[in-house]
């Protein structure tokens, strides 16, 4: 790596990078400020950053939620009962006993 080169801009040589412009709420913007100076890394980064873990989870939680079949299920019933999270195994057990 070339020593006059920044660990960012070494990533942008290798890997091209997009410029990308969007509109943030001001406070928002601000802790973002405030964090990649405390990093040490630019705002660009810290934002490819984020957006690659958010990318990560959603990946992970689609995959978790594709393999289970019950949660396939939640939300697509409606129902009168309102108390159906703190009651769940008194509902199962009332059903298996029928």
């Amino acid at each position: 790596m070339d020593s006059d080169l920044t660990k960012e801009q070494e990533m942008i040589r290798k890997e091209g990078c997009i410029r990308a412009g969007f509109s943030i709420r001001k406070p928002l913007f601000e802790q973002a400020n405030a964090l990649a100076y405390e990093m040490e890394i630019s705002r660009s980064r810290l934002f490819a950053m984020a957006v690659e873990d958010f990318i990560r989870q959603h990946k992970h939680h689609q995959e978790s939620t594709d393999d289970d079949p019950l949660l396939q299920l939640a939300g697509v019933f409606e129902s009168d009962i309102t108390d159906i999270c703190e009651r769940h195994d008194e509902y199962i057990g009332e059903a298996l006993r029928k």
